[in-house]
C-alpha cells in the first residue's frame, strides 16, 4: 500500500495517490468485517425458517413449507438466475429445491461443514412442524430450533 501511493504520488497525482489509499483502507476494514459477520451470523432455523446468513448481506429467509427436497451436492455449480450460490470456496455440499421460487431462484446451494447434520435437523424441524418435506405443509409454531448457531 506504502510503495502503491509513493509511485502515484510522484509519477501521476497526490490527490489520486490519497483516493486509492483511501480506497485501499475502505477495502480492508469491509474484508474484515466481512470475514468477522461471517463466523458470528449462522445459518439458523427458527419459527419454521430457514435463515441463511451471508456475511453483512441481508438474511435470506426461507419457510420450511417452501423446501422441496433437501440433499447433498457433490458437482460444481454454474451461475445461472434460477440459483443462489452461498459458499466462499469449493463446490457447495448442500442443495435445497424450492417449491415456489423466491423472485427466479427454484434452488439454492450452500457450504457447511457438517452437511449431514443440517440435513438431518431439516428434516427433523420439519417433521416436527408437519411440513412438506416429508409430509403434507402446516404451520407451527417457533418452539424447535435444531440449527441455532449452526457453525458452517
Amino acid at each position: 500500500m506504502p510503495i502503491m501511493h509513493l509511485v502515484l504520488h510522484f509519477i501521476w497525482s497526490p490527490l489520486a495517490a490519497n483516493i486509492v489509499t483511501l480506497l485501499t483502507i475502505f477495502s480492508l476494514v469491509f474484508f474484515i468485517t466481512e470475514y468477522r459477520a461471517f463466523s458470528k451470523r449462522p445459518i439458523s432455523l427458527f419459527c419454521n425458517k430457514l435463515f441463511i446468513h451471508y456475511g453483512l448481506y441481508q438474511p435470506l429467509v426461507i419457510p420450511l413449507d417452501n423446501v422441496v427436497k433437501v440433499e447433498k451436492n457433490n458437482e460444481f455449480v454454474p451461475r445461472s438466475k434460477f440459483v443462489e450460490r452461498y459458499n466462499y470456496s469449493g463446490n457447495p455440499n448442500i442443495r435445497i429445491e424450492l417449491s415456489e421460487t423466491l423472485g427466479s431462484v427454484s434452488s439454492i446451494f450452500i457450504g457447511l461443514d457438517n452437511a449431514e447434520y443440517f440435513i438431518l435437523a431439516l428434516l427433523d424441524s420439519a417433521s416436527q412442524h408437519n411440513n412438506q418435506i416429508l409430509s403434507p405443509a402446516k404451520n407451527a409454531g417457533c418452539d424447535v430450533n435444531p440449527l441455532r448457531g449452526f457453525p458452517r
